[in-house]
């Protein structure tokens, strides 16, 4: 029982720092051409959210559920499960949302934002922005490798964040 005490928070980790950036050097440079259709779609859905009308109610939650089946499969399971057991469950989890959110992309549903104006509004529009402009470029901001940058609709974070954001709306 004395040995339990000379254990730290990093010895139950499963990977290094480093290993975990490999993880996402490694996945940007396989899906490279993608990037600019997820930089893309982040924008257009910004523009959804900004300018919101009968369509938008229905393609927002339709794009959001795309990436968050497309995050879960491409990176969840082909990647991330390589270097931690329960990326599995979280594959299965982030499938579990994209069709609760294909569920409000039917047409008898949708997603009904609050009206644009004011601080509240403003601050998600911004919200969404530096999460689509900026979150790519923490790794550089930080003095890492740039091209573990994670992106909107092909990292998790970044999706995740954009869908509460949007939400949250």
């Amino acid at each position: 029982m004395p040995d339990w005490l000379t254990y730290s928070p990093s010895d139950f980790l499963l990977f290094s720092a480093r290993t975990y950036q490999r993880l996402f050097i490694l996945h940007n440079e396989a899906l490279w051409p993608l990037h600019i259709a997820a930089l893309m779609t982040g924008l257009g859905l910004i523009v959804c959210v900004w300018r919101p009308g009968p369509a938008s109610q229905r393609l927002i939650p339709a794009i959001l559920a795309v990436t968050w089946a497309w995050v879960a499969w491409s990176f969840l399971w082909q990647r991330y499960a390589t270097i931690n057991w329960a990326a599995n469950y979280a594959a299965w989890i982030f499938i579990i949302q994209a069709a609760m959110l294909a569920a409000f992309a039917l047409p008898r549903y949708g997603l009904r934002l609050a009206g644009p104006g004011g601080a509240w509004w403003d601050g998600h529009i911004v919200l969404l922005l530096a999460i689509v402009l900026i979150y790519p470029l923490l790794p550089w901001i930080v003095g890492r490798n740039w091209r573990a940058g994670e992106l909107f609709a092909i990292a998790p974070d970044p999706t995740v964040l954009v869908t509460l954001a949007i939400l949250s709306l």
